[in-house]
């Protein structure tokens, strides 16, 4: 039981008619991918900035700008929150209701449909390598190393929605933050 809620882990593909079969049965139950919403323990309030520069605008509301700019996605949505590990420069968070239409989509029709390509990047304000991007960009001649940065945080966010083991996935996610880190230090210096 998590939050008054009883919380069941399943390790297997379930078929989504199936899951909304069981949901209409009885209401108060409601099935949801692990990775559909950012849980609350993730995020750390504390660190949220609320600190204003002389444009009313604060480095979240700078970095969302950044990758805008650089991803130049209009179907994909950026939000930056102030995540409690450091380790993770950003991950993809997809909708619940886009799961199950892509799923259904893939039974039906044997794959994916664009259309249903609808996802939220979330990037990590408390990431040094996040941070660093903000410093970049103000730096003169850094322009493709932030573009760079910021296409390969996205990268890696995508990247962990793929078939890897947890332990092969957080090895490469680790290993590339660190290049990435070191990248950024050496670019200031």
């Amino acid at each position: 039981k998590e939050n008054g809620l009883e919380v069941l882990f399943l390790h297997a593909l379930i078929d989504t008619h199936f899951i909304q079969f069981l949901e209409s049965k009885d209401t108060k139950i409601k099935y949801v991918a692990v990775d559909s919403e950012l849980s609350d323990n993730l995020v750390d309030n504390d660190q949220a900035s609320e600190v204003v520069d002389k444009d009313n605008k604060t480095a979240s509301d700078k970095l969302e700008a950044i990758f805008k700019k650089e991803i130049n996605n209009e179907k994909l949505k950026i939000e930056v929150k102030a995540l409690k590990s450091e380790s993770v420069s950003g991950m993809i968070l997809e909708a619940e209701y886009i799961k199950r239409m892509k799923n259904m989509s893939h039974f039906m029709q044997g794959n994916d449909m664009p259309a249903f390509d609808d996802s939220t990047l979330i990037v990590n304000s408390n990431n040094p390598i996040v941070k660093d991007i903000v410093t970049l960009s103000d730096t003169a001649g850094k322009k493709d190393l932030v573009h760079k940065l910021c296409h390969h945080v996205h990268d890696l966010a995508k990247m962990s929605k793929q078939q890897l083991t947890g332990e092969q996935l957080q090895t490469f996610i680790t290993r590339s933050n660190e290049l990435m880190s070191t990248l950024s230090k050496n670019s200031l210096g």
